[in-house]
């Protein structure tokens, strides 16, 4: 194992469809190490899907960041389409992440908004962009979702 290298566990649960990602971070950046995607229905809960997903793997992450198609309110979310309850104090303690974290997927998504090159944006009005200005996402999934990041 290199130098503070820890493994993650990262996902995107939906209302739809969830994917699940560990992976191995590091100073020189995060490299892949299982990834699935399931029907979130096809679980009871979260905590089943989450425990079906870590039992493969015998090494416990050291965190994890959940993007979740739900409004958060403080780190518990309320699904949308899925009669799911999310908080994450419960969630590190049961499975023993040092960190957890919620956020809501587009969220998520918006903060990846400055690594897409020129071909993944549109842009809506001639000029130049501002290293520190507002950025918006939009987009379909279970709903209609936005995100709107300002100062990235």
């Amino acid at each position: 194992m290199r130098d503070k290298e820890r493994l993650v566990l990262a996902a995107d649960i939906g209302g739809s469809r969830t994917r699940l990602m560990l992976a191995r971070v590091d100073a020189e950046g995060w490299r892949p190490v299982r990834r699935h995607e399931t029907a979130s229905a096809s679980h009871a809960g979260i905590e089943a899907l989450i425990a079906s997903f870590l039992e493969a793997h015998s090494e416990v992450p050291t965190a994890a960041c959940l993007a979740v198609a739900g409004a958060l309110h403080g780190q518990c979310a309320h699904m949308t389409n899925l009669p799911w309850v999310l908080d994450g104090e419960s969630l590190r303690a049961r499975f023993g992440f040092l960190q957890l974290r919620l956020i809501n997927d587009f969220a998520a998504q918006a903060h990846g908004l400055a690594c897409l090159d020129e071909d993944g944006r549109l842009t809506l009005a001639p000029g130049e962009p501002e290293e520190e200005g507002v950025r918006a996402l939009i987009g379909a999934g279970t709903g209609l979702g936005m995100a709107v990041l300002s100062g990235a």
